[in-house]
C-alpha cells in the first residue's frame, strides 16, 4: 500500500470503498477494514470484517477484528454519514489540506493533523464528535507531511511563524478559553504552539516531547524525525525544559502503555506541575483507536474543553 493511499483524502476514501467490491480479499484487507472504521463507514467496515472472518484469516488476527468491531460499535452512535453528507462542501473541506476554521462559540479548540491528514480517525469523524459542544474549531494541517517544520498554509513557513500566527489569531478573536490537541506526528508542533499561545488546556495523544539535537528520545523505529535543515528555522527543543510550557494552564498526555517511545516522551514531561500523564492500558501508539474502542475518547475532549 503506497503512502499516498494511507493519507486521508477523498481520493483515498474512494479507493478504500472501491476495494471492498472485490470478491477476493487481498493482503491489504486488514488495512482496508481499519480505514473504513477510521472514516466512520461503520456499516461497510462491519460487513467487510465479517468477510475477513469467513476467509482463511489467521485466528491470531481475530482479536484485532474484535478490536475494530468495538470501534465500530462506539462510532455508530454518531451517525456520521447523516451528520456530514459525503457530497457536501464541508466533507470535502474536512478531507482537504487547507487549514479550516469553524466558528461556533467563545471556546476554541485547535486540532493539529498528523502527517496522514487525520487525527487517527478522519476529520469528518472527529468533527461529528465535536459538533454540538458550542466550540469554535480550528483544524491545522500540513500537506508537506513534514510535521510542521514548514509551518502550515496561511500560518507561516516554520513552527515558530505558525505559533506566532496562532497567538495573533487567538488574541484577535478574544476567545474565553483555548484548548490545543495533537496526536503522533502533529504532537510536537501542537505542544509548542500551545506553549506560545499560553493555551488553557493541552491534550496530547502519543506525542513527541523532545526534538532537541542529540536527544536520546529523538529517533524511534518507524517514526518520523526532523532533518538537519529543520533546526535552522524552527525551535526544536526538549519541551520538558522549555520555559514557555509553564504558560499552559493544564496539560493531559495520553500515551500507549505498551509503546516504549510513547512512554519515554510522556515521562519526559514528568515533574511539570501543570501536566498529567495518563497511560492507556493495553494500548500501543495508536492510543486514540484504543480509547475509542473502550468508549472513552470523546470524554478526553469533552471534559477538557467545557
Amino acid at each position: 500500500m503506497s503512502k499516498s493511499l494511507q493519507i486521508h483524502s477523498l481520493g483515498q476514501l474512494r479507493e478504500i470503498v472501491k476495494s471492498t467490491s472485490s470478491a477476493n480479499l487481498n493482503p491489504n484487507s486488514f488495512f482496508i477494514a481499519t480505514e473504513l472504521s477510521m472514516h466512520g463507514h461503520v456499516d461497510l467496515s462491519t460487513a467487510y470484517i465479517e468477510e475477513i472472518k469467513n476467509s482463511r484469516a489467521r485466528a491470531a488476527r481475530h482479536s484485532y477484528l474484535r478490536f475494530l468491531g468495538n470501534i465500530n460499535n462506539n462510532l455508530s452512535k454518531y451517525n456520521i454519514s447523516k451528520q456530514i453528507s459525503h457530497r457536501s462542501k464541508l466533507f470535502d473541506r474536512l478531507l482537504g489540506f487547507d487549514t479550516l476554521f469553524f466558528e461556533g462559540g467563545p471556546h476554541l479548540i485547535i486540532v493539529f493533523a498528523t502527517m496522514y491528514n487525520n487525527f487517527g480517525i478522519s476529520f469528518p469523524v472527529l468533527h461529528s464528535m465535536l459538533l454540538g459542544q458550542g466550540l469554535s474549531i480550528l483544524y491545522i494541517k500540513n500537506p508537506n507531511a513534514d510535521m510542521y517544520c514548514s509551518g502550515s498554509p496561511k500560518l507561516g513557513n516554520s513552527i515558530d511563524e505558525m505559533g506566532r500566527s496562532l497567538r495573533k489569531f487567538v488574541l484577535d478573536h478574544k476567545f474565553k478559553k483555548v484548548s490545543v490537541a495533537g496526536f503522533s506526528s502533529g504532537g510536537y508542533a501542537a505542544l509548542f504552539c500551545a506553549a506560545i499561545i499560553g493555551a488553557d488546556i493541552f491534550i496530547g495523544f502519543g506525542i513527541r516531547t523532545d526534538w532537541s539535537r542529540g536527544s536520546e528520545l529523538l529517533f524511534s523505529q518507524g517514526r518520523a524525525a526532523p532533518n538537519d535543515i529543520d533546526y535552522l528555522s524552527n525551535t526544536l527543543v526538549n519541551m520538558g525544559n522549555y520555559h514557555s510550557v509553564d504558560q499552559i494552564g493544564r496539560g493531559f498526555l495520553y500515551y500507549g502503555a505498551l509503546d516504549g517511545s510513547d512512554v519515554s516522551h510522556a515521562e519526559n514531561m514528568r515533574g511539570k506541575d501543570n501536566f498529567e500523564l495518563i497511560p492507556v492500558k493495553n494500548a500501543h501508539h495508536h492510543v486514540i483507536n484504543s480509547l475509542i474502542s473502550i468508549g472513552k475518547f470523546e470524554k478526553t475532549l469533552n471534559i477538557r474543553t467545557d
